[in-house]
């Protein structure tokens, strides 16, 4: 599992269990881009486009993205919200008109 940032805070919810990481023998690795160069902020981003961007809506389109709700744009604060309460399973899409 790799963890990029902190989307949710940088603590986790009371009672969270870590058995079945255990269990998995899974190994968790964090990392942020700020403490990156722009070099490889910018390889990161060309490597995206190329490799992984056909797959979510190019040629290969395997990836789905899935969308939580969309939002209009005058609804930002009932979307962040939804998003600071953690009840979005996917993402959260402003529609600017």
């Amino acid at each position: 599992m790799v963890i990029l940032a902190f989307l949710s805070g940088l603590t986790l919810p009371e009672k969270s269990l870590f058995a079945p990481l255990l269990f998995k023998r899974l190994t968790i690795k964090g990392t942020t881009l700020r403490s990156r160069s722009p070099e490889y902020q910018g390889e990161l981003l060309g490597r995206f486009e190329k490799e992984a961007l056909p797959m979510i809506g190019g040629e290969d389109s395997s990836m789905k993205v899935s969308v939580h709700e969309v939002f209009p744009w005058d609804k930002i604060q009932e979307a962040h919200k939804e998003m600071e309460a953690n009840k979005n399973s996917g993402k959260i899409v402003l529609e600017i008109k």
